[in-house]
């Protein structure tokens, strides 16, 4: 099964990129600004971006300041079902790494591979949010296809 991996480093305390990566109020602030969800292990979060996509995802494992995962349990498309997004901190001087992985996908297919270039978009959202206090959620980020 293919995954998508990447890596970028961020100049903010890991609390800070944490709050960002961990919470529904957070990636409100570099995904989408239609957000709902119940912060903490076992519960939900919602994203949707507009009308036609949405994807709800559980809470798995969280480590405050250092990790938190998720499962996806409902996307419109079925690629994203049951796939796993990790996002791992490492604290180093005054930077942050993180580490982000989208695991288990069924086929390396062309969504797969838009969706890889889109986290990119969405990492370096992250990594404004987590410096500016401003990423560049849905509606407002960058779009990579005619069909964003």
């Amino acid at each position: 099964m293919p995954d998508i991996l990447k890596v970028v480093d961020i100049h903010a305390k890991p609390q800070d990129v944490y709050k960002t990566v961990a919470s529904a109020a957070g990636i409100r602030i570099w995904w989408s600004n239609d957000v709902d969800g119940d912060d903490g292990v076992g519960n939900d979060v919602t994203i949707r971006f507009g009308e036609n996509w949405k994807v709800v995802m559980t809470r798995l494992e969280a480590t405050p300041d250092k990790s938190v995962t998720y499962q996806i349990t409902e996307h419109d498309s079925d690629e994203w079902v049951g796939t796993k997004l990790a996002f791992e901190l490492i604290h180093e001087d005054d930077w942050t790494t993180l580490k982000f992985d989208h695991r288990n996908w069924p086929a390396t297919t062309d969504f797969f591979r838009f969706c890889s270039t889109k986290w990119t978009v969405f990492l370096l959202s992250i990594k404004s949010a987590a410096e500016t206090g401003m990423g560049t959620p849905y509606p407002n980020e960058p779009k990579i296809g005619r069909h964003d």
